[in-house]
């Protein structure tokens, strides 16, 4: 098995708008599982990005217990340490955060997903990752 190096905050970030550039190659038909499930590996990427250059460690951000794939916990630490992200973009996030952490979006038929908007739900989650990289 080939030996990679850790992951870097650039790294992490080039990767999560690459999650990004996906979704938004396949968008068109709604927000759906597949769609949302990229938006989300992007956000997680792009939160342990902004967290690395916080000082938190790499163990410590892929501790399960700790951080691991949840965005709410990864979103609150990333606001602790200087992220400002409006409303919409927190309502968002824990509006799909329950489906991302269980891998229910990876198992799920590809179907339509409504918060209180469509357009509010895709901006709230798409926009984050472009916040990210202002502020690191």
């Amino acid at each position: 098995m080939t030996s990679h190096p850790p992951p870097t905050r650039a790294t992490l970030l080039a990767q999560a708008k690459e999650f990004l550039q996906a979704a938004c190659a396949i968008c068109g038909q709604g927000m759906r599982s597949t769609h949302l499930l990229l938006i989300c590996q992007g956000l997680e990427l792009a939160f342990k990005a902004f967290c690395l250059d916080s000082g938190i460690t790499l163990k410590r951000l892929r501790d399960h217990n700790e951080f691991g794939h949840d965005l709410v916990k990864l979103f609150d630490a990333a606001q602790t340490h200087g992220l400002g992200l409006n409303a919409n973009a927190q309502a968002s996030i824990a509006f799909i955060n329950e489906e991302y952490v269980s891998k229910a979006l990876n198992y799920l038929e590809p179907r339509p997903y409504y918060a209180s908007s469509e357009e509010s739900l895709e901006s709230g989650l798409a926009t984050v990752i472009l916040e990210v990289e202002k502020h690191i």
